[in-house]
């Protein structure tokens, strides 16, 4: 079972709350999941409301294993989801037809540490709104640069076949932090200041190891720190639509349409254990975005993610 509650506030307009749940049932190489979602979202130039986003879903995967550290695990998903944005009020049933391959390496020392690539069909009906396909890939793959060197890069791209934004939109930006998945990540934006029909992004980060504590510390919250990093990175992005805060007259932001978006960052990166067998990875990070053509410094920010799945 995988439970979490979220609290949402609007500076002080409005207060929400969502969570989700998931049960998953494991069958020799066989995975069933079935699961409920429900969350807020808020973009930068929409302040006064939160998006909403509502979904149950079931999906099959296979596992197959192809030896020497090679997997191939097809899907079939089946979603329903209620949204609320600014473009429009929808109702969706997704069928989704997946395939994800997996590589791995059983040694540390290789350069080559784990390759992941997936694709994704989805066949999409929305109520009175126009139908349509949406596909989207994804490749992610971490190396080993030396001792205290690694290497990582991710890129995920997604289409939708639709004309019309208010039957379906793409949607990036922002972080995943406390279990929050997001496909289409970009540091220095928010979630939903990317969107379209089509939209790429991509991230490479270098990371070199500063000290491996192994410190434990006890009392009501176990918490065992392995090892901290010094974090490099690059983030790029392209969509039909981007919002940047920061940029335009009296940096007040501005809309930017088919460009290609970067955004900078660095800072510390705590690999830790909770509860003893929770594993944590916390990041501190100062990220500067730069405006499509000057290249110059519009949006500067510190943020701070968590990711700790609890099972």
């Amino acid at each position: 079972f995988d439970i979490s509650l979220d609290f949402y506030s609007l500076d002080h307009v409005d207060t929400q709350l969502g969570g989700s749940f998931a049960y998953r049932y494991h069958w020799q190489q066989n995975h069933i999941a079935v699961g409920y979602n429900k969350r807020y979202l808020q973009s930068s130039f929409v302040t006064d409301r939160f998006d909403s986003e509502e979904t149950a879903f079931s999906s099959f995967t296979r596992l197959i294993d192809l030896g020497r550290n090679k997997t191939l695990s097809p899907e079939i998903i089946l979603a329903r989801t209620r949204e609320s944005d600014f473009l429009s009020r929808r109702v969706t049933q997704r069928a989704s037809f997946g395939l994800n391959y997996r590589r791995y390496s059983l040694r540390e020392t290789n350069f080559w540490q784990e390759t992941r690539l997936g694709f994704r069909l989805s066949k999409i009906d929305v109520e009175d709104f126009d139908n349509h396909w949406g596909k989207r890939a994804s490749l992610m793959q971490t190396m080993r640069l030396g001792r205290n060197y690694r290497a990582f890069f991710r890129t995920n791209y997604a289409r939708l076949s639709t004309s019309s934004l208010e039957s379906g939109v793409l949607k990036g930006g922002g972080h995943e932090s406390a279990g929050d998945q997001i496909d289409f990540t970009f540091y220095g934006l928010r979630f939903g200041d990317l969107f379209g029909h089509e939209i790429w992004t991509t991230r490479l980060q270098l990371s070199a190891n500063l000290f491996r504590p192994y410190s434990a510390g006890g009392g009501m919250i176990p918490f065992y720190l392995k090892e901290v990093d010094l974090v490099l990175g690059v983030d790029a992005a392209y969509s039909d639509f981007a919002f940047v805060p920061g940029a335009g007259d009296f940096g007040r932001g501005r809309f930017y349409t088919n460009r290609l978006l970067t955004s900078q960052h660095a800072g510390l990166s705590f690999n830790a254990t909770l509860f003893y067998n929770v594993p944590t990875i916390m990041d501190f990070l100062y990220v500067r975005v730069m405006e499509p053509g000057t290249q110059s410094v519009v949006n500067q920010e510190w943020i701070f993610t968590l990711q700790a799945p609890l099972f």
